[in-house]
């Protein structure tokens, strides 16, 4: 673990956190990441409805610190899409 230091801004700044359970491997084969905080399967759930808006708030929030598992949990499949139509 390491340690928290609060740094004061004299302006607001906009700060991006990306959280991937997915990316290349050194070969560029796509490869799949332990998902800590359970969030894969409500994300791929709501990608896979028909096409419609998709808010953060469809995802439900992780879970308290310190009751994430030290062991990797089991992957859900991810479906096959079904080409569009026409």
């Amino acid at each position: 673990k390491g340690t928290t230091e609060r740094v004061a801004f004299q302006r607001d700044i906009k700060v991006f956190i990306t959280y991937l359970t997915m990316g290349p491997d050194d070969k560029g084969a796509l490869v799949r990441y332990n998902d800590p905080y359970k969030r894969d399967t409500a994300l791929i759930a709501a990608l896979s409805q028909p096409a419609r808006a998709v808010t953060i708030t469809d995802i439900p929030p992780p879970p308290p610190p310190g009751s994430v598992p030290t062991t990797p949990a089991p992957q859900p499949q991810v479906p096959t899409p079904t080409p569009p139509k026409g």
